[in-house]
């Protein structure tokens, strides 16, 4: 009795929308002139430079210029002029801890949850201030100008003030991300051979154990916790120095600044370290200012503006380039930037405490930039608020969004919806933004559109890589598509190259695929001592400086690109065929299964042991079983984090593609549409050729 009544609730739902917008059709054609998107949606974002030609390098048709960044050729140039502009505007804003409390989870593990105030903001101004302060307390300990110094911090402001204070005094900036593995940060540190470190004061108990095998280190600069009393333990050879510490030693010391040239090295930011040692990405301040001015043009181009009243909430880890990049633009466009975490994100986030709010409701940010787990997160928590109102409800909202997202991608909006359900679903973060980037991974085609409709903004995809200083290419406006990463960004090339293993080639049809090959400014100079690697990676080739990224792409007739492939997941069985499992992975990660997507592969036995010799595992290390965990792989709860991806070993069997559950959101979404939309999609689609045939 109940599915029926269910399903009479929204039967009744699908024919007062299906009567509303019989009535209301021909008003909004007037009043949202949708016919506008759909000649833009069949105009072409990129072109080859050589046409007809699929094998010469893709550009934009429209390149922008950024005026404030013009004849900007440094790092420190680009931030000292914010600093001239927007002197007395707030920069930089965190919010202090009033009271932490502890949390037993079920599965054992103790949770610290914050209780927090408001944003505290530090002016351009103050900032310059501090970067300089900063500079002459790394001075005064015998940090030397082109030398390397390194930062293994979670995300802070003091990172960002660190990192300037490094591209200010041309000091070389090491990234290393706070997930590594104790012997990737050995490695680093060895190969590097820093002298000085800056970390925090969570991961400091972790420096001090493995000093001993990082003998260049002569000093560990720690950022401290205003809710903590900390006791640092004396070590024998090192000094051990706390932030505030450090920046009163400067008072008497007068550094003089050599500052840094276009050419010289800005940056060596160490890969995450999940599928081999972690690798240095060397990248000049040439490489830098390439990506600003590509991710400046794009702010531009989405209405983030340099009035002021734009914000930004950044979370995401500052020693991946694209977090890094994306605080440089915001910092000179003059956005103010808010502090936050993964963990006090949102109101529902683990280390928020009952009754506070979360970071993005407190800050309320225009601008958020995220990667596939946390968007889950997001789309998660709105589902289960939805699902917590009783079914009937759950039921209509979920329809409301496939309803919603069916006129978006014919160029209408739904007010109606937006006052009634659709506004409140935009305060999960905050309920000012306007715009949401998606990198690092590929974006489920559900969680796109999820996100599109509850939080009524752009919510867009980009494509990168710390190779390239992230830049690569990004969505357009008009681009209502999911699966695809967008077109280049200014002053980025594409091109696409045969790989005949794979079957890949640019004469293929209907379109072009093969590996992506990326050129421009914003390509790294190589690996850091690793000139094998980089020859092999790095190619300059016509004047330009190419990056082989491994990836496979297609490139279709707009321009857009898709990743397909990965030339690395190519596997060879022991009966001698070829299994591409990048296609496996790409196809898993578009399903709507809720949650992190699990690879399950079945090994043979004798490939487990060839691996093990072959690794020089001793027997106890040869892995037995394998446990699902149905906890968040966060630090926290003692798992492996996400910065560390599993990575494909020799498989037997992969899920089959054919299955039922893999056929695509769009084709289930269309099925769930009433008779009259599905008459509606074909009425628009004629009307749409017919619009861009006169024109």
């Amino acid at each position: 009795m109940f599915p029926f009544a269910l399903e009479s609730f929204l039967g009744l739902i699908k024919a007062l929308l299906a009567t509303y917008d019989v009535v209301t059709l021909p008003v909004y054609v007037v009043f949202q002139k949708p016919w506008l998107l759909w000649m833009r949606k069949r105009a072409r974002y990129a072109e080859p430079a050589i046409e007809g030609d699929p094998t010469s390098p893709y550009r934009r048709v429209k390149n922008m210029r950024f005026q404030m960044l013009e004849g900007v050729k440094t790092v420190d140039e680009l931030a000292r002029k914010a600093i001239r502009i927007y002197s007395h505007r707030p920069a930089l804003g965190t919010r202090p801890v009033l009271s932490c409390s502890e949390k037993r989870q079920s599965c054992g593990k103790v949770f610290k949850q914050l209780t927090l105030g408001d944003y505290e903001w530090l002016t351009y101004e103050e900032v310059d201030r501090r970067i300089d302060l900063t500079v002459r307390s790394l001075r005064s300990i015998g940090v030397e100008p082109r030398q390397c110094l390194a930062i293994l911090a979670e995300t802070r402001a003091e990172w960002f003030i660190t990192a300037q204070a490094c591209f200010r005094a041309n000091i070389k900036l090491v990234t290393l991300y706070a997930t590594l593995s104790n012997e990737g940060i050995v490695s680093a540190v060895n190969e590097t051979e820093l002298t000085h470190l800056v970390t925090s004061e969570e991961l400091l108990p972790r420096v001090l154990g493995i000093v001993e095998s990082m003998p260049s280190l002569t000093h560990i600069v720690y950022m401290e916790n205003a809710h903590t009393k900390f006791s640092v333990p004396a070590v024998q050879g090192i000094e051990v120095i706390p932030f505030r510490s450090l920046e009163g030693r400067q008072t008497d010391y007068d550094a003089d600044l050599v500052p840094p040239t276009p050419d010289d090295v800005a940056m060596i930011m160490y890969t995450s370290g999940s599928t081999s040692a972690p690798k240095g990405v060397v990248a000049t301040h040439t490489n830098l200012m390439a990506t600003a001015k590509a991710f400046a043009c794009l702010c531009k181009t989405y209405g983030v503006t340099m009035a002021g009243e734009d914000r930004y909430v950044a979370y995401l880890p500052l020693a991946h380039v694209f977090e890094l990049s994306a605080e440089m633009v915001m910092f000179a466009i003059g956005t103010r930037m808010g502090y936050s975490s993964p963990l006090t994100l949102t109101d529902k986030s683990p280390a928020i405490a009952p009754g506070c709010r979360g970071d993005a409701t407190t800050l309320k940010p225009t601008t958020v930039i995220c990667v596939p787990l946390v968007a889950d997160r997001v789309r998660k928590a709105i589902s289960e608020a939805a699902a917590s109102r009783g079914p009937f409800f759950s039921a209509f909202f979920d329809y409301a969004v496939t309803y919603k997202n069916f006129w978006l991608e014919r160029g209408f909006d739904t007010p109606l919806l937006n006052r009634i359900l659709f506004d409140k679903t935009r305060l999960a973060l905050g309920g000012n933004t306007r715009l949401v980037v998606s990198g690092s991974a590929p974006l489920s085609s559900h969680t796109h559109k999820y996100m599109r409709a509850c939080l009524g903004c752009h919510v867009i995809q980009g494509y990168g890589l710390t190779e390239t200083t992230s830049a690569a290419t990004v969505m357009e406006p008009e681009d209502k598509s999911t699966g695809r990463v967008g077109v280049p960004l200014t002053g980025v090339y594409v091109r696409l190259v045969d790989w005949t293993e794979g079957r890949y080639s640019t004469s293929d049809k209907p379109n072009p695929r093969g590996e992506i090959v990326l050129g421009g400014d914003c390509v790294a100079q190589g690996y850091f001592k690793n000139e094998t690697l980089t020859r092999e990676m790095f190619r300059e080739e016509g004047g330009i400086r190419w990056f082989y990224t491994g990836d496979v792409g297609e490139i279709f007739p707009d321009g857009t690109l898709k990743i397909i492939d990965r030339k690395k997941d190519l596997v060879k069985l022991q009966h001698g065929e070829y299994v591409a499992l990048g296609k496996g992975r790409i196809r898993a990660e578009s399903v709507s299964a809720g949650g992190q997507r699990v690879r399950v592969c079945k090994a043979a036995q004798e490939s487990i042991l060839e691996y093990a010799v072959s690794s020089g595992l001793q027997k106890n290390e040869v892995p037995l079983k394998v446990k699902l965990c149905a906890e968040e792989w966060m630090p926290d709860t003692g798992l492996v984090t996400p910065t560390l991806k599993g990575s494909a070993g020799p498989s037997h069997h992969l899920y089959p593609l054919d299955q039922p559950a893999l056929i695509s959101i769009g084709r289930a979404e269309q099925q769930c549409l009433p008779l009259f939309l599905r008459v509606v999609h074909v009425v628009v689609f004629f009307v749409e050729m017919c619009a861009c045939t006169h024109t």
